[in-house]
């Protein structure tokens, strides 16, 4: 990933084609995707292997946004 200083000094950050959607809306996907199975069970119940999953998507997001913030970091310390 790179970041770049915009003119207007915004910081604007340029990634490699598929990276937002390996790293972030794959993992939305999925989540969207169980929570919309859900809404369509009267029951609303979740198995574990479900949870399960749903959070380890939710880890990949989190992990994704923590490296976008450290090279927002060292971008704003130069």
């Amino acid at each position: 990933m790179k970041l770049t200083n915009s003119k207007s000094y915004c910081h604007c950050i340029k990634v490699p084609p598929g990276e937002i959607s390996d790293n972030i809306l794959n993992p939305l996907t999925s989540i969207k995707g169980y929570i919309q199975l859900q809404l369509k069970d009267d029951r609303y119940v979740l198995d574990e292997k479900t949870l399960l999953l749903i959070l380890s998507e939710i880890i990949r997001i989190e992990e994704a946004v923590k490296v976008l913030e450290r090279h927002i970091d060292e971008k704003n310390k130069k």
